[in-house]
């Protein structure tokens, strides 16, 4: 996805949790989103929603019926205008973005984390209050194992990268070597 269409959902996903927020209804939200992203991910009508050689009026009449009594009359609102505008296929990337914002409110963070064997108890739990503490936010684990790293962690929270593996160390030793 272009860097213009994660800012563009991002806009969407704002807007979203201003209505959640004035409206007291995160959860549904949530939910529809959730629906929302089954739908176009399942169905192969939602992927022609955006194509103009189907006309205006039936693209929005396909796109009604995709979602009409799945989801709150909001929900069927922005569908209709991301079809109108040629965006509906943003979607997904709205609920992520909406997922994405809702836990920086809650003041969560994400952390991907790869390690070469899977991480103990003790070493979750100390990873989390380590992480914790740099962020200053509240840290989810999502674990993945690459034995390729050979050894130590590679973690990601959301822009930022910490390459404490030893392949990324022995990365580092042979382009000092080379001399880059």
């Amino acid at each position: 996805m272009a860097a213009t269409d994660t800012a563009v959902a991002r806009r969407y996903a704002q807007a979203i949790i201003e209505l959640a927020v004035g409206h007291n209804n995160f959860d549904q939200w949530r939910g529809d989103l959730q629906t929302l992203t089954d739908v176009w991910r399942s169905t192969p009508v939602a992927s022609q929603l955006d194509d103009p050689k189907r006309g205006r009026s039936r693209r929005m009449e396909d796109a009604r019926g995709l979602v009409q009594g799945r989801v709150n009359p909001l929900a069927v609102n922005l569908v209709l205008l991301l079809v109108q505008r040629g965006r509906a296929a943003l979607i997904p990337a709205i609920a992520r973005q909406f997922e994405r914002i809702e836990r920086d409110r809650e003041g969560r963070v994400t952390a991907q984390v790869t390690s070469a064997i899977a991480l103990t108890d003790e070493q979750r739990a100390n990873l989390r209050d380590q992480l914790g503490r740099r962020s200053g936010k509240t840290v989810d684990l999502a674990e993945k194992v690459d034995p390729s790293i050979m050894g130590g962690l590679v973690v990601r929270i959301g822009d930022e990268l910490i390459d404490a593996s030893i392949a990324g160390r022995l990365r580092g030793i042979q382009a000092q070597l080379i001399g880059r």
